[in-house]
């Protein structure tokens, strides 16, 4: 299996840079498929929230739906899928970061809680508490 780093995604999202964007869709269409996905990690889907959000100012509505798209992709496979899949969520019904409703989202998973803040918007979701 052969992952994707951060920077591949940001191209496909933003379709900023059409040299790199071409190389991007040749890499897709020759390496992944169905039947050999790309791996995305954790780390990488959390960066990309972060770099979509604050470098190219997507909302959290267009942020979650090219996360959700990244999910429903059968030539992608996300790493933890179903915890991304409840860190959106929390991430669509909250003001926290998607970092730290993936922390959240792990921790409970692990029946660890409560998780301790320093965060007044993490800790506005159910599961963190302030310090």
């Amino acid at each position: 299996m052969e992952a994707l780093d951060t920077n591949i995604l940001v191209r496909i999202a933003t379709r900023d840079d059409l040299i790199q964007l071409a190389r991007v869709e040749k890499l897709m269409a020759e390496k992944f498929s169905d039947e050999h996905p790309a791996w995305v990690s954790v780390i990488v889907v959390t960066e990309l929230s972060w770099v979509l959000g604050r470098t190219y100012g997507y909302s959290r509505l267009e942020t979650a739906a090219f996360i959700r798209k990244l999910l429903d992709t059968a030539s992608i496979l996300v790493e933890d899928e179903i915890l991304v899949s409840l860190a959106l969520e929390l991430f669509l019904e909250s003001t926290a970061d998607f970092s730290d409703c993936l922390i959240l989202a792990r921790n409970q998973s692990r029946s660890i809680t409560p998780t301790h803040t320093l965060d007044r918007k993490a800790a506005k979701l159910e599961g963190f508490q302030l310090l």
